[in-house]
C-alpha cells in the first residue's frame, strides 16, 4: 500500500486541500492507498466534511470538473469493463 498524508504550508486553504484530495484520488486509480488524516490536518474546519462525504459515499461531489473526470474514467475504462463494470460515465465514476 501507498501511504498519502495532506502536505500542509502556511496559508493552507481549502483549494489546496481540494487539490490535494484529487492527487488521493489519482493515486487511488493505481492501486491501494492509505489516507493517514489527523486532528492536526484539521486547518479548517470544512475539511471534516470533504472527509465525511468521503467515507459516506467514497467520493467528494464536485471536487473534479468535467474535463478531469472524462480523464478518469478514460483512464480505468479497460480495467473497469474487465471486472464487470458497466461502460458509461455513471457507471465508471
Amino acid at each position: 500500500y501507498e501511504m498519502f498524508t495532506l502536505t500542509l504550508k502556511r496559508g493552507y486553504c481549502e483549494a489546496d486541500f481540494r487539490e490535494e484530495l484529487k492527487e488521493l484520488y489519482r493515486k487511488l486509480m493505481k492501486g491501494p492507498v492509505v489516507f493517514l488524516f489527523n486532528d492536526s490536518n484539521i486547518v479548517r474546519e470544512e475539511f471534516l466534511e470533504y472527509i465525511n462525504n468521503m467515507l459516506g459515499t467514497g467520493i467528494q461531489p464536485a471536487l473534479f470538473d468535467g474535463d478531469e473526470k472524462e480523464a478518469i474514467c478514460s483512464g480505468i475504462r479497460e480495467s473497469a469493463t474487465a471486472a464487470g463494470v458497466i461502460d458509461s460515465s455513471d457507471g465508471l465514476w
